[in-house]
């Protein structure tokens, strides 16, 4: 299985995202044409709505097909090369930055799930989604640099 693996090549990863993208708008748009079909003209999405609901498939389907070829990659990299005898640290402010990417899309995909859904509270929605994308932004700091800490500290002794 290692010799299998290790003559393989690494995936491209940003042609599979736009591959995913591609077949998430395909996706995405039968799905809209079907939509079409299936209601009454009366009952008929937004064009607003419809471009939304295609841009989020593709969307997803990006992250699915670069989160697969990202795994993919590594898998290959962690059989065929050697353990390094040193291992390098991890930047925990540099962790910290992406963790509080990641706490942000966080927010932005659960707030489109919401206002998709039609779920709105009766708050204001500015001072919602600031609280949330503020608390999300430091949680997810500080969630990325202690892991890094840990694994730096793990890793020396």
């Amino acid at each position: 299985m290692k010799r299998m693996i290790a003559r393989r090549k690494e995936w491209n990863t940003s042609g599979l995202a736009l591959l995913g993208a591609g077949i998430g708008a395909l996706v995405g748009g039968v799905h809209e044409i079907g939509e079409a079909y299936l209601h009454s003209p009366t009952e008929q999405e937004s064009f607003a709505y419809m471009l939304a609901e295609i841009a989020a498939s593709m969307i997803i389907g990006a992250l699915f097909f670069a989160s697969v070829s990202i795994a993919y990659n590594l898998m290959v990299r962690t059989i065929t090369e050697k353990k390094p005898d040193t291992a390098k640290r991890w930047d925990p402010v540099g962790l910290a930055f992406i963790g509080a990417g990641v706490g942000l899309m966080l927010v932005v995909v659960h707030e489109a799930f919401v206002i998709f859904s039609g779920d709105f509270n009766d708050v204001d929605p500015f001072t919602h989604i600031m609280v949330e994308m503020i608390i999300l932004a430091i949680v997810g700091a500080l969630a990325f640099a202690a892991i890094a800490e840990i694994r730096n500290r793990l890793w020396r002794s």
